[in-house]
């Protein structure tokens, strides 16, 4: 259960950083799978009072029933949520690709989205991994990896940071349904040839492999989005004193993550993770005025100061 409440205070923190957890609905795009089920579960428990609307596409006619039975079913799942509103819409073609798929439902989405209402969308880690894969496959620039934003002010993304394994354990805490996509499994498709075939291949030639070069990816994302006109504030404007804590807690969590990478580059520290820059924004989030730690080099942070040793 200790999982279940650290992912629900972890999505609220999501929505707060990002200014979200005010908004009086949101349009939250949903498959019946296992990731849009929790993100539906995220977010009336942490959000209850408000309108979540539920929206489904139908990629039209096929041998299987799946579709039809998906969005059947989903219908029926929605009524479980007392603030939720089916929105839904079937192609009248039979649609094949996934560059077909994604299109139509991001056409469907902008048509039902309302006025400034966030489309929130299931998208977690290894969906990103899987994407930036892609892109490098087709070719990209650094840029590329960059610009899978939690929040670009019209898609929110809350998941990101969490792997499917994490959301499965979730869900079975939270004992949560869903419908498996048999299409998924399906190799035709790159993206799945890459999880099922080549993720695996990797993962057993070289264990921990996959998650090495998750972190890599993130890694080179980060750098390239790091903004070289980012300022950051450093205590009574002296960069000897440290960064100003009182600012600090003021930005977003991906803000927060920037400020630490620049403080490091500042002080000629240039070997360093992602991973390392969550651990030591974890530690900080601690209410405790006096915290010490040790991670890259030691950190001391007062009520004012967070500085380096």
């Amino acid at each position: 259960m200790k999982l279940a409440y650290d992912l629900e205070h972890q999505f609220w923190k999501t929505l707060k950083d990002n200014q979200l957890d005010q908004c009086e609905s949101y349009l939250v795009a949903t498959s019946g799978g296992l990731d849009s089920m929790v993100l539906l579960q995220l977010l009336s428990r942490t959000r209850p009072e408000v309108t979540i609307r539920v929206a489904h596409y139908h990629h039209g006619p096929c041998d299987s029933p799946y579709r039809d039975e998906t969005l059947a079913w989903l219908k029926h799942e929605t009524l479980k949520y007392a603030k939720a509103e089916f929105v839904f819409e079937q192609s009248t073609v039979s649609l094949k690709s996934e560059d077909e798929f994604r299109t139509a439902r991001w056409a469907f989405l902008r048509r039902v989205r309302r006025t400034n209402e966030a489309i929130v969308t299931a998208h977690q880690q290894d969906d990103w991994v899987e994407t930036s894969t892609l892109k490098l496959i087709r070719g990209t620039s650094g840029k590329g990896l960059s610009q899978f934003q939690v929040w670009n002010q019209e898609i929110f993304r809350p998941l990101l940071k969490h792997s499917k394994s994490e959301l499965k354990q979730y869900a079975e805490v939270r004992k949560l349904n869903w419908k498996e996509d048999p299409t998924n499994s399906s190799t035709d498709f790159l993206r799945n040839w890459l999880r099922e075939n080549w993720f695996k291949a990797l993962e057993e030639k070289v264990p921990g492999g996959y998650l090495s070069f998750s972190r890599s990816l993130q890694q080179i994302a980060t750098e390239f989005s790091d903004d070289s006109s980012f300022q950051i504030a450093y205590y009574q404007q002296n960069q000897a004193q440290g960064l100003d804590r009182g600012w600090y807690m003021t930005l977003s969590s991906t803000d927060q993550l920037k400020a630490l990478a620049h403080y490091l580059r500042s002080n000629k520290i240039f070997s360093f993770t992602r991973g390392q820059l969550e651990e030591i924004q974890k530690r900080m989030e601690k209410n405790q005025k006096n915290i010490s730690f040790e991670i890259v080099r030691k950190w001391v942070i007062n009520a004012t100061q967070i500085m380096l040793t």
